[in-house]
């Protein structure tokens, strides 16, 4: 028994003797540690008191051992010891680094999905993965200025093999321009123009007020919204607006093959510090991005020009084994494998016959509103790009039962199926044959009764149909990236 202190009467230096005598053997031998769990399974390690998980073992849960996050203890005298216990130590304890995070693995093929910067698309299962890592995607030379005379510069494995026709419809005159003034100038945008001279000669085609461009590596459509030209109001032009729309998205898409700077990745200046003599890296292939970069150019040239419209826009992006693809509007694309389709856009409208639209004075945007799928495609999958001439008189049977026309029997070739120029040119004309009958059942009347709209026959439009054939890349139609 201790020796009392100066004035401590005996009976507290009776109640103290036993504390500071547990204190001393507490310190000569500490005890040993206890496992503790808790109902989520987790384990922790701590000497007396028991405290929870989190304050008496320092290392966060997910560092510890698969043995000592699921498994419960073992009955016997072995279960109150582990192999992985950390000692007991008054020093300060150092995290553990993180791991490196684990490789991504390749999505199902199966499957696609639909992604969009506001979140307004439905949606679909996950997309194919890339043949290459989509997060970067290596150029092997410094960003040059496009070449405006080589729009084929590109290594993607598969190419469209391509056909396209058009059939313009009938138009009157057109009218006077009345004299109830101009149309409100241009929506203000919240977005800087970008500095563009108008081009002077365009590499769009046109077809009517449709306009398209088809290249190896993708396809786009824009059918200009006639009714600026039938107001007689203002300067109202939409074949110009839809051309200059899909000029720029062609000119865009060359960019980003060809490495522009506004193409490439933001490492940040100290991580590119360390790593200068690394190539620059492109962002992923982004269709919303090229078509909301196009639809800016276009508005700054729109704005030179002094003309108002607007059009709808369909672009389709082959990249690998994945058909990259934005639409805004009611131009419709389909994929068909083996007969049958496979995969379908979806039209996009404010109400019947109104579709959403970029356009001067329009507030729909790309990068707001488009809605963005990725597909995956195989060899001899046939896509079908469309405007509205084309959906509005031919439902996907009569689609389907033309292609069987012409759809020679199976060959082990690498050329394709059939000839996508005739089957373009024959779906064309049977949709403009349609759309001059009265008496026809067509999607566009079915849809009319569901609104109460009295409508019987085709819908006269303009018709513009790109079919491409997914194939091997001929090293006689593309260049190799350098």
């Amino acid at each position: 028994m201790s020796k009392p202190k100066p004035g401590l009467g005996k009976g507290i230096a009776r109640t103290l003797a036993p504390v500071q005598a547990t204190r001393s053997v507490a310190r000569l031998h500490p005890p040993a540690p206890v496992p503790l769990w808790e109902a989520t399974g987790r384990r922790s390690y701590s000497a007396a008191p028991i405290r929870s998980s989190v304050d008496a073992y320092p290392y966060p849960s997910s560092y510890l051992p698969p043995s000592l996050l699921f498994d419960r203890p073992r009955a016997g005298p072995s279960s109150a010891r582990f192999e992985f216990a950390p000692p007991v130590t008054t020093l300060p304890v150092l995290r553990v680094p993180s791991p490196p995070h684990p490789a991504k693995t390749a999505r199902p093929f199966e499957t696609h999905t639909v992604l969009s910067p506001t979140g307004t698309s439905a949606p679909v299962p996950p997309p194919l993965a890339f043949g290459a890592r989509p997060e970067e995607i290596e150029v092997t030379t410094a960003a040059p200025v496009p070449d405006p005379n080589n729009l084929n510069l590109y290594s993607s494995n598969l190419i469209f093999h391509l056909g396209a026709a058009g059939s313009p419809k009938d138009r009157p005159p057109t009218p006077p321009r009345r004299g109830g003034g101009d149309p409100p100038p241009p929506r203000q945008r919240s977005f800087p123009l970008p500095d563009v001279t108008p081009p002077a000669s365009l590499t769009s085609t046109a077809v009517g007020e449709d306009s398209y461009f088809a290249r190896v590596d993708g396809v786009c459509v824009a059918d200009g919204v006639g009714g600026w030209s039938r107001s007689g109001k203002g300067p109202g032009d939409p074949g110009r607006w839809a051309r200059l729309l899909t000029h720029f998205c062609e000119e865009e898409v060359a960019r980003w093959w060809a490495g522009a700077d506004e193409y490439l990745a933001d490492s940040g200046d100290w991580k590119r510090a360390f790593a200068r003599d690394k190539q620059p890296q492109r962002r992923p292939l982004d269709p919303v991005e090229i078509m909301q970069r196009g639809y800016e150019k276009c508005l700054a040239c729109a704005a030179q020009e002094g003309i108002y419209g607007s059009s709808t826009c369909l672009l389709a992006l082959l990249h690998h084994s994945t058909l990259l693809v934005a639409n805004l509007g009611d131009c419709s694309l389909l994929v068909v494998r083996r007969g049958e389709v496979v995969f379908r856009t979806s039209e996009m409208q404010h109400a019947f016959n109104f579709p959403l639209q970029l356009g001067t004075h329009s507030r729909d945007e790309p990068m707001k509103d488009a809605k963005r799928y990725d597909i995956g495609v195989e060899k001899e999958d046939v896509v079908i790009v469309g405007s509205d001439g084309l959906m509005d008189n031919l439902f996907d049977e009569d689609i389907l039962e033309t292609l069987s026309e012409f759809a020679p029997p199976a060959q082990q070739s690498n050329l394709p199926p059939f000839s996508p120029q005739i089957v373009s040119e024959a779906l064309c004309n049977r949709a403009r044959e349609i759309s001059e009958t009265t008496t026809a059942t067509t999607p566009f009347m079915m849809r009319a009764i569901e609104e109460g709209i009295d409508f019987v026959g085709g819908k006269r439009d303009d018709i513009s149909v790109l079919v491409g054939v997914v194939g091997d890349r001929d090293s006689n139609l593309v260049l190799e990236a350098a």
